[in-house]
């Protein structure tokens, strides 16, 4: 087989993408033995922590020493939530997230997850704006993760959003050329800020990986541009995925000055038993259509 100047072999190419497959699923496998091997040292520092608390009453410097003790709590909550995080990446990598399904309301989903959003971002004065979704349908899922996964992805709007800027949530149904018994919901959270870079929108959903410089990065929730680990936006689409829906990002691109904004799409069947890919395959064959089209 002649493969011109470069003269690649066709067994190289193979050997290559099974190393490739094998490096990640050690990579997946490490994520999850770190994380369960840290739950347990951080049990033991909030244990301890939490004792040290209790016995500061009657000392002439108990409030200084609570104040160090709150420091280390806070410090281990953090801690906590990227560990749980890092399980549930390994968990949707694996396909073996445990959904509990029941009857949800859209609007309330929305309204619940907008107030935990915002609540972990009070000094950056962010508006969100949540259209009308009362005459929504109920949709079946898992509302700890559908929670989960709209927090995540709100909270990324406001790290991404000056200060003082705006986000607005609206939805929509959507039907299989107007049949009123194959029906999806389509929400869409677009915000002000700074934007993502066109050739980064595919990548923005994969673990770990950051727009933006690296040297950027911070502990803090809500620190504008502050990101964090870079699984936020991972376990979103995966909850999505896993409740057969779909999720992308679309943006004019990446401008701190004019901030053109973002808009994360997604989609969700009122029922469970589709799959990502026929959810996909729906939004780009034109298939959907509004209930006023």
């Amino acid at each position: 087989m002649d493969n011109g100047p470069y003269n690649i072999d066709a067994g190289e190419i193979q050997t290559a993408l099974a190393r490739l497959s094998k490096l990640e699923q050690t990579k997946s496998a490490f994520i999850s033995i770190a994380a369960h091997e840290l739950k347990t040292p951080l049990t033991l520092v909030r244990g301890y922590a939490a004792i040290l608390g209790e016995r500061l009453h009657g000392r002439p410097d108990a409030d200084e020493l609570a104040g160090l003790v709150a420091g280390i709590l806070r410090g281990a909550q953090r801690l906590g939530e990227i560990i749980d995080d890092m399980i549930d990446v390994a968990s949707i990598e694996a396909q073996s997230l445990e959904l509990n399904l029941e009857p949800l309301s859209l609007e309330t989903l929305v309204d619940l997850a907008v107030k935990e959003a915002l609540a972990g971002a009070p000094e950056r004065q962010v508006r969100i704006l949540v259209g009308d979704l009362s005459s929504m349908p109920h949709i079946i899922g898992d509302a700890q993760r559908l929670h989960q996964a709209l927090v995540k992805i709100i909270s990324n709007g406001i790290k991404y959003t000056p200060d003082g800027g705006r986000i607005d949530i609206s939805g929509r149904l959507l039907y299989v050329d107007g049949a009123q018994s194959d029906v999806l919901v389509e929400l869409a959270v677009a915000d002000t800020g700074i934007g993502i870079p066109q050739e980064e929108l595919e990548w923005i959903f994969e673990k770990f990986y950051r727009v933006g410089d690296i040297t950027l990065h911070s502990t803090s929730k809500s620190r504008f541009k502050g990101a964090g680990p870079g699984l936020g936006l991972t376990i979103a689409r995966g909850i999505i995925e896993a409740h057969g829906g779909i999720i992308w990002a679309e943006s004019p691109g990446y401008d701190e000055t004019c901030c053109p904004g973002s808009t994360f799409h997604i989609i969700l069947p009122l029922q469970q038993g589709s799959s990502p890919a026929r959810t996909r395959y729906l939004v780009q064959s034109g298939l959907l259509r509004t209930s006023g089209e």
